[in-house]
């Protein structure tokens, strides 16, 4: 994922050499993030620095979870991206574009991985690659759940069944 978002900021940095993007949203995940847009911490703790180097000076600090809106994005002289940042509090700095997640990817990524509609639902585990019975002792934590209607579906996909829930 952090590798997609670096790729698709240098996708948008090269668009100020004329390149033109697509304006509906969908098309955006694309060709690059339009901005501003929202966007999430994805670290224990982010440092919000005065300019686009770990060394500059802290001007704010951001718990995982945290949202600030994103203004725009700029290589430093090491060639990494950071992105300009506006915080709920009005403060405005930089962080490197790794620690951040865009909010609508977000979404996305907790829409796939929702709740189960019903109990019936199979429930992976998108690290180990095994599918649980909803009455497994071995479910996989919240946040590395999919899930699936059928074990055909499950194994479709690569998934195999748990040998605990037998």
């Amino acid at each position: 994922m952090k590798k997609m978002l670096s790729l698709l900021l240098m996708l948008l940095l090269l668009s100020a050499c004329g390149a033109a993007f697509a304006q509906d949203a969908m098309d955006a995940e694309e060709t690059g993030p339009q901005f501003p847009f929202l966007a999430e911490t994805n670290e224990l703790a982010v440092n919000v620095r005065a300019e686009m180097s770990t060394k500059a000076r802290r001007v704010g600090r951001l718990e995982r979870g945290a949202q600030l809106t994103v203004l725009s994005a700029q290589l430093n002289s090491g060639g990494e991206v950071w992105y300009a940042v506006a915080l709920e509090d009005g403060t405005q700095g930089y962080i490197r574009s790794d620690l951040l997640v865009s909010s609508a990817a977000l979404e996305a990524e907790r829409a796939t991985y929702a709740k189960p509609e019903s109990e019936d639902q199979l429930i992976g585990n998108k690290n180990s690659k095994k599918y649980h019975e909803p009455y497994c002792r071995t479910l996989p934590a919240e946040k590395n759940r999919v899930y699936f209607d059928t074990a055909e579906e499950a194994e479709g996909k690569g998934y195999v069944h748990c040998k605990n829930c037998d």
